[in-house]
């Protein structure tokens, strides 16, 4: 793997409620992957290691999503993979959370692009 670390992409606004922060950095032999957006906070962790399993603290929801991501991306890493995710906008649309979790897709793909 050639990349340099820490690798961060960035999609959406806040003025839109859709902004989120991929970031993701090595740790020894494995890996963190930061998903954030409006108050930074941990709602759920993923962990990939061979396949992903999640835990999500209680009244959070970004546990399916971390752990999309942690499948997205831990099969390129060739090491433990950890995602800790937590996105809160107040008086969220489903729209807006529709827009983040696209956001979030489209930046795990990026970065799994520039992995190679």
């Amino acid at each position: 793997m050639t990349a340099s670390f820490p690798i961060v992409a960035r999609a959406g606004a806040p003025e839109t409620q859709d902004a989120v922060e991929l970031r993701l950095e090595r740790i020894g032999p494995d890996f963190l992957l930061r998903i954030s957006g409006g108050a930074e906070h941990v709602g759920a962790l993923a962990l990939f290691d061979g396949e992903p399993k999640w835990i999500e603290i209680e009244g959070h929801r970004e546990g399916a999503l971390a752990a999309e991501a942690a499948r997205t991306l831990g099969p390129k890493l060739g090491g433990r993979l950890v995602v800790v995710a937590g996105i809160h906008y107040d008086s969220i649309s489903r729209e807006a959370i529709a827009r983040i979790v696209g956001n979030v897709r489209k930046l795990a793909e990026e970065i799994s692009r520039a992995l190679g």
